[in-house]
């Protein structure tokens, strides 16, 4: 285990944006998240400094609780709760909120997501010795890790090796555009950027839709959503896998609550229902179906606090 509160992916993630702060000028720490996020405990515990101010933005309503937002405050995280329709306009909301002359962040997206986000994975990759994997299976919100083991394999040599991650969540075309901006290098990261960027793309919508009408406009999406599958499955060898989506984010069932509990039982390792569980039940399931090969299939645990 890498760390047990900044783990797996987290840390690999985490160390891209560090460096980055290293060489832009950057008084505090600004992240967004949701209430059940690994992400926001891992921020929360990096940059635990009580001279530096640490802030997260969590999706949902102030009485929200939960043990990973409890973390968050012992680590000394600042912690602002908005609505989900605000959260559509977060970084205007954390550029009118939070930057001012003397307090300018770096701002980490959700979930570690971006460019700097996947330089870690270098590491990752470096860390499978002579092992050529058939296929590696991990666990994904954002696309980050898939980017980042895709990047770095195909720069190892393994040419072949497929990527298989497991969506925790129905969000498999938004993950694909995030790997292709991520690749790209194009994905905005500091208060001022990400607010263009997402006004921009609010008022793109509003004038197409103004001037095609809202039935083109549907029209078109699904077209572009089409075309960017098509363009995704061409140049990247990346599935985003989303039959275990176990009913979506931080949801669950019995029997995959049974299965986490059954796995951490028999291995002693830790796995959660939201992330890790979800992937490694598809391992399993692979296995018994004939569709993966146990001697070449590689999982990635991608850590989390449960």
């Amino acid at each position: 285990m890498i760390d047990p509160i900044v783990t797996g992916n987290k840390l690999r993630k985490l160390w891209g944006y560090d460096q980055k702060s290293g060489w832009i000028r950057h008084n505090g720490i600004l992240t967004v998240g949701g209430a059940y996020s690994n992400h926001l405990v891992a921020v929360a515990a990096f940059y635990s400094d009580p001279r530096r101010r640490v802030v997260g933005i969590v999706r949902g309503e102030p009485n929200s609780d939960s043990k990973h937002l409890q973390m968050c405050r012992e680590y000394g995280m600042e912690l602002h709760f908005i609505s989900r329709a605000d959260y559509k306009l977060k970084y205007k909301y954390i550029y009118e909120n939070f930057v001012t002359e003397d307090f300018y962040p770096m701002v980490i997206p959700e979930g570690g997501r971006g460019f700097f986000g996947m330089e870690g994975f270098y590491y990752a990759v470096k860390g499978w010795g002579d092992f050529i994997p058939e296929t590696v299976i991990h666990a994904s919100a954002t696309g980050t890790t898939a980017a980042g083991l895709f990047k770095f394999a195909r720069e190892g040599g393994l040419k072949d090796t497929r990527i298989e991650a497991i969506a925790v969540l129905k969000n498999d075309l938004e993950q694909k555009r995030n790997i292709q901006k991520i690749m790209r290098g194009d994905d905005p990261y500091d208060p001022k950027g990400n607010m263009y960027f997402e006004q921009e793309n609010l008022e793109k919508e509003r004038l197409e839709r103004e001037q095609y009408g809202d039935e083109f406009y549907e029209e078109r999406k699904k077209w572009d959503e089409e075309y960017d599958s098509k363009f995704f499955a061409d140049r990247y060898n990346i599935e985003i896998n989303t039959h275990y989506i176990f009913g979506g984010y931080a949801k669950s069932t019995p029997e995959l609550r049974d299965f986490v509990a059954s796995a951490k039982a028999e291995t002693g390792i830790h796995f959660d229902s939201i992330y890790t569980g979800k992937a490694l039940y598809a391992v399993l399931e692979g296995f018994e179906s004939g569709r993966l090969n146990s001697d070449t299939t590689l999982f990635y645990h991608t850590g989390g606090i449960g």
